[in-house]
């Protein structure tokens, strides 16, 4: 499989890539350790609102996000605390997750809405992301 390109910004041709992922099911996400964001500081994970995660959808497309910050309303701050973001996007796979649309926020960055049963909505904003296919999902490789 070929390496993926890492984006961190938009050109009008990548939306059409993107936008092709609207409506599709989530199989499951896999969180990283630690984001990238924070690979050379010490920030207590209590304090972190960045996140970096991959989502496994159901066309076999994998979603690799970075130094994400999720939102459960626009008009307020980010999501705080690993264990609290962790514990959200675990619910959210859980409860059918969906990738149900994606808009650009003001610099022109990606804002994924992600839906799930009985859930209030959770938006996803990444500062860089890769699309990649999977053939295997985490806990199914050697």
């Amino acid at each position: 499989m070929d390496e993926a390109r890492l984006y961190l910004g938009l050109e009008d041709e990548d939306w059409k890539e993107l936008a092709a992922l609207e409506g599709q099911l989530i199989v499951t996400i896999a969180i990283w350790d630690e984001s990238l964001i924070y690979a050379d500081q010490d920030v207590p994970g209590a304090e972190q609102d960045f996140v970096d995660f991959d989502l496994y959808l159901a066309d076999h497309t994998l979603l690799e996000l970075y130094g994400v910050s999720l939102y459960e309303n626009l008009d307020s701050p980010p999501m705080k605390g690993v264990k609290h973001i962790e514990g959200v996007l675990r619910l959210l796979a859980s409860r059918s997750g969906m990738l149900t649309e994606i808009a650009p926020d003001e610099a022109g960055l990606p804002v994924l809405l992600l839906v799930g049963q009985g859930m209030a909505p959770l938006w996803a904003a990444p500062t860089g992301w890769a699309i990649d296919r999977w053939d295997e999902l985490p806990w199914q490789s050697h």
